[in-house]
């Protein structure tokens, strides 16, 4: 898998755990941090597994899009190669 292979050359591979699995049947409760690259329409589905079964402070982290109507603290936008890139953050309630 090359994202373990990229884990692994930086350093942090004992620090993440990277699954292939449906979202919507995945225990993500032992999760602290959530990154997205998803459909606008497909986050908004995640937001209710998101705000049940993470611990409060869990940090959830989306690329591109945002969740719903759920405000983004912060939101951070990157240029990457003359292409702006919106990066939404938040924390578990």
């Amino acid at each position: 898998m090359p994202t373990l292979a990229n884990a692994t050359r930086d350093g942090v591979a004992d620090c993440v755990t990277f699954r292939v699995q449906d979202f919507f049947d995945t225990d993500i409760q032992l999760a602290t941090v959530v990154t997205l690259f998803l459909s606008p329409e497909l986050n908004a589905r995640l937001r209710p597994k998101l705000t049940s079964q993470l611990n409060p402070g869990s940090r959830i982290v989306s690329h591109r899009f945002g969740i719903g109507d759920w405000v983004p603290q912060p939101t951070v936008t990157l240029n990457v190669r003359e292409t702006r890139n919106h990066i939404f953050l938040w924390g578990a309630p």
